[in-house]
This record gives structure tokens, sequence and C-alpha cells, in this order.
């Protein structure tokens, strides 16, 4: 496991001084992890959450801390298989004859119409998000129970959730009919 306290690692634009490498998320955020933040903190970027954020605070009560044993939910999770299909876009509308199993997913981009795109390699995003409210009544929707991965790029994830309050996100997935959801993670991705 790598050791992000490691005083010979090099220093980044945000290391010194900032709320993370000063220790103020600890135990659930490692000091040393300011290390690895390759944008100023002080960037104003609308996508862009960071120590010095304004509303961090609130960001993270909406969640209920930063512990991974907070609990988001009380309901029950069905018995899931081992492998569930993820789709891509074409096979929301695509005949589900030819898509085995009961459960399949589909990425949280895909439930926009105005999803970030890539372009010369950088994901970029442009307004506030719409939703694709056809989805609902494809064939995909009718003929099977659907998950919605919520795993994606920083660009997308981090816009949704600047959005979140303007684009009702949490209740138009809701309305959207989704069997069930996963937690949204970001910064999965190379090269974010």
């Amino acid at each position: 496991m790598e050791n992000f306290n490691d005083p010979a690692r090099t220093l980044s634009l945000c290391s010194v001084g900032c709320d993370v490498g000063n220790g103020t998320w600890e135990p659930h955020v490692a000091a040393g992890e300011a290390l690895d933040v390759m944008n100023d903190c002080s960037e104003r970027s609308e996508n862009h959450v960071s120590c010095r954020n304004p509303r961090r605070r609130e960001f993270i009560a909406d969640v209920g801390g930063l512990a991974f044993d907070t609990k988001l939910t009380t309901g029950s999770v069905p018995q899931l298989p081992k492998l569930i299909p993820m789709l891509e876009r074409s096979f929301i509308w695509s005949d589900q004859v030819n898509v085995p199993g009961d459960i399949v997913a589909i990425s949280l981009a895909d439930v926009f119409t105005n999803s970030p795109k890539t372009v010369g390699g950088i994901l970029h995003t442009s307004g506030l998000f719409r939703f694709n409210e056809r989805i609902a009544i494809s064939p995909l929707f009718a003929q099977k129970h659907v998950i919605l991965n919520m795993s994606g790029q920083d660009a997308l994830i981090e816009r949704a959730w600047m959005q979140h309050e303007q684009i009702s996100l949490f209740q138009n997935l809701y309305r959207l009919g989704f069997r069930l959801a996963t937690t949204p993670n970001f910064s999965v991705f190379g090269g974010e």
C-alpha cells in the first residue's frame, strides 16, 4: 500500500497549508493525500470541489460524513448475480431478448441528454444536465431490472453533484424507475 505520509514524495500545488494537508479530515482522508492534488485548491472551477470550497461542509453533511461505516439507507438489497452486464447506451433501445439475464446496469452518463463529451482526450461539460426522460419507456426498463451505475469520470460526477439541487438529481433518478443504484464514485479513471 502506498505511504501517503512519506516526506520524500514530491510536493504538489496544494500540499502545504490546505485542510487535507493539515489533517482536518483525518482519519477519513489521510493528510498525505494532499501530495497527490494536481490543481491549486483556490481554483474556482464550477466542478472542482476542494478544501477551499465554501460549501464543502454542507456536501459532507449531505452524505452523513466521510466514515466508511456511515449508513445511507435502512432498506434491503435483493440477492444479485455475481456478474451484471453493463450496457452501452445503444442497448437501451435494442431488443432485450439478445441481452442475457433479468438484471442489467447502465451508466449515469446515459441518463442525461447532454452528458460530458470527450474532446482532445479531455472530458468537457456545459450547462445544467437534462434528463433523458425517454429511457424510462425504453424496452430495457420494460423487460429488465435496471441498476444505475453511478461511477464515472470526475467531470461527470462532480458536475452532477454541484447541480444536484438545481436538477433535482435524486428525485429524478428515482422517478426514472431504477431497481437499485450504486454509490457515486469517481477518480477511478486514468488521467483524472
